[in-house]
């Protein structure tokens, strides 16, 4: 059960596709920075992370990675009134993303092609680590969002 970090993370993006039905899929991208344009006002983002070697055996490493779910919505609403409504308007519509994200990832073993008997699985399911509260983005005003951490594992050679 050996394979690459391009193969799990191809595998995540079309798992997250796959369990999302409130984001259409061209807005669902792996990347370090967020990716804005005029088209939608919802993207789910992918930020790979480190990996990290936990054994290295003979040739062979069990590779572990945290990576970050992010979900970005728009404000519609005032943005000089920094209203309870906004926030609650958004966390909610922020949140119903998240769930359908959640719980297709939660103790999901990656597999490349779909087919769980070929050697470029994961060998690890997927954990969740820690979540986040909604923030408004500095960076893109207008903009927010919700972000989750989870990790998983994988073989190397």
């Amino acid at each position: 059960m050996s394979t690459t970090p391009d193969k799990m993370y191809q595998a995540l993006l079309t798992k997250v596709k796959a369990v999302v039905s409130l984001v259409h899929d061209d807005f669902i991208y792996i990347s370090h920075e967020p990716v804005f344009t005029q088209e939608d006002d919802q993207y789910i983002q992918i930020v790979p992370g480190v990996p990290t070697a936990v054994t290295p055996q003979a040739g062979y490493y069990l590779i572990q990675e945290e990576f970050e779910v992010a979900v970005w919505s728009r404000l519609y609403l005032d943005q000089g009134n920094r209203s309870t409504e906004k926030f609650a308007n958004l966390t909610y519509g922020v949140l119903r993303v998240m769930t359908e994200i959640r719980s297709g990832l939660f103790n999901h073993i990656l597999s490349h092609d779909g087919n769980d008997d070929l050697e470029d699985n994961a060998s690890l399911p997927i954990t969740f680590e820690r979540g986040s509260r909604l923030f408004e983005s500095p960076e893109q005003p207008g903009w927010c969002y919700m972000a989750d951490t989870y990790k998983f594992g994988y073989e190397i050679t």
